[in-house]
């Protein structure tokens, strides 16, 4: 089963792109790739972010929890996300490869 992120804001801090939000299943592990974003209206986007840190409760960790919030730090083009999307990624086995390539 694929990962869900809700998110709730995307911020830029110290060159570091940072998506934060709650784990809404399965887990979101570093490594992962989000591939989709679905707005809260069902509008579906294709999206390319590898998940690169993990900071919850000021720690960093390898995975987030289903239910726990947090700064995920992504690589790949936030531009296209806002609040209320809903972010879909593949499994850890699956290899980050940017798109156009």
């Amino acid at each position: 089963m694929a990962s869900e992120f809700l998110v709730d804001s995307v911020f830029i801090e110290n060159n570091v792109q940072i998506v934060f939000g709650v784990c809404n299943k399965d887990g979101v592990r570093v490594g992962q790739v989000f591939r989709a974003a679905t707005s809260n209206k069902g509008e579906r986007k294709e999206v390319e972010l590898l998940v690169v840190k993990i900071i919850t409760y000021r720690r960093e960790l390898d995975e987030l929890s289903t239910g726990l919030t947090g700064d995920l730090h992504v690589e790949g083009d936030v531009s296209l996300l806002g609040h209320g999307d809903m972010l879909e990624a593949v499994t850890c086995s699956e290899k980050f490869v940017p798109m156009g390539f």
